[in-house]
């Protein structure tokens, strides 16, 4: 255990000595440190008009115009094949069903994977537990 003197502060290994820099952060009128602006884009914005315009360049501001649709389409996606896979799992338990919810939740997973929205093996490997599962629900 090691023991700082009152008054001061612990000195900073080299790990952590970059998040306080002064090259992204500073200090309010309180003396906690704050993020400047720009130094970090809000990653959760669901602003209409898109993030905070960061880039400069046209290539890069249509890219992230691109990025921003996918990621919304994919997102999307991808709440999807869960709610197939749970009515796939919960026709399988009351016995309804079954066959029809399960070829539609590994038909979405393969379409995912198809696009890419899953890598290829982890659809591949999504199957799998789904159908192991639905086989020990049924069998």
């Amino acid at each position: 255990v090691s023991t700082v003197a009152p008054g001061t502060q612990p000195r900073l290994t080299r790990r952590w000595a970059g998040i306080t820099s002064a090259k992204n952060h500073s200090k309010d009128a309180t003396g906690n440190m704050v993020c400047r602006a720009g130094s970090q884009p809000d990653q959760t914005s669901t602003d209409p008009e898109g993030p905070s315009p960061v880039a400069n360049i046209k290539s890069q501001i249509k890219r992230n115009r691109q990025t921003e649709k996918r990621r919304l389409r994919n997102r999307s996606v991808r709440a999807e094949l869960k709610t197939r896979i749970r009515s796939a799992v919960e026709a399988a338990e009351s016995g309804e069903n079954v066959a029809e919810a399960t070829a539609v939740a590994m038909k979405r997973i393969d379409r995912a994977g198809d696009r890419r929205i899953l890598h290829p093996n982890a659809a591949a490997r999504r199957k799998s537990r789904l159908q192991k599962r639905l086989n020990g629900l049924s069998g």
